[in-house]
């Protein structure tokens, strides 16, 4: 429920960051997939950083409290 709570709204945005890989990700499979291994931990950083971002929203906006996200 309140993972739902801190991407309503976001969804979208969300999907269009997830689509900004693909190229990425084809680009790492062209030899072989080792390009992979280099890509994949930029979108780890990067989905990180997307609920670092979530979560600060959500403390802003009375939604959570850091009690609940055990912070």
């Amino acid at each position: 429920e309140l993972s739902s709570r801190m991407t309503r709204g976001e969804k979208f945005d969300m999907f269009v960051l997830d689509l900004s890989f693909i190229g990425w990700y084809l680009a790492g499979s062209l030899a072989f997939g080792i390009g992979i291994l280099f890509v994949q931990p930029y979108y780890d950083a990067t989905q990180t950083q997307l609920y670092l971002a979530l979560r600060e929203k959500a403390l802003a906006g009375g939604l959570t409290s850091e009690e609940e996200l055990r912070i």
